[in-house]
């Protein structure tokens, strides 16, 4: 009887310490979330508080454009699934759909490479070296994490479906991805 009554006893602290664990972990990885969020350009080194207010004022004005546009696009895209999976396909208008959303995205990649364009134009030679080095790791990513994805895409993790996230193309292969 005194040796069940151990181990039940220890079983419950095992299960606290575990639960504990589990906590302290969640609490971590919302800790890295939100700073993640933040770092946006922070990484660039040197960056003087006026050039930290031109970026920031640079990203408030370039997120507001590219709300409006990713919201254009995600209508267009919706629009086109309604037309795709209609009774009687019209192609005249799956066709015509589709140029929009090229018209559209081609729109947001002209904004965005406006927007580097901008941040290069605030920075030093040295700092301009390390974002144009760097770049990729701006575009919306911050140490990897992908701002509103519930997926990470970290170099050489294991996260490269087509699912969440960024998947494996030409652009981001890590090596450990297959086609």
């Amino acid at each position: 009887m005194k040796n069940f009554g151990n181990l039940i006893l220890t079983i419950m602290l095992l299960s606290m310490f575990s639960l504990g664990s589990i906590i302290t972990v969640a609490q971590t990885g919302a800790e890295v979330a939100h700073k993640s969020r933040d770092c946006k350009h922070s990484n660039i080194p040197d960056l003087t508080a006026e050039q930290q207010k031109k970026i920031d004022d640079l990203h408030f004005a370039f997120m507001k454009k590219m709300k409006n546009n990713r919201n254009l696009l995600a209508e267009k895209q919706a629009h086109l699934n309604t037309l795709r999976t209609a009774d009687k396909v019209n192609m005249n208008a799956i066709n015509k759909t589709i140029d929009e959303i090229g018209t559209v995205r081609t729109k947001i990649l002209k904004a965005k490479e406006a927007y580097n364009q901008e941040i290069r134009s605030v920075l030093n030679e040295q700092q301009r070296l390390y974002y144009d080095s760097h770049r990729h790791k701006f575009n919306g990513r911050c140490n990897g994490y992908r701002h509103g994805n519930r997926a990470y895409h970290k170099r050489g993790g294991r996260n490269c479906s087509k699912g969440y996230g960024q998947g494996c193309n030409d652009s981001n292969r890590h090596g450990n991805c297959r086609r």
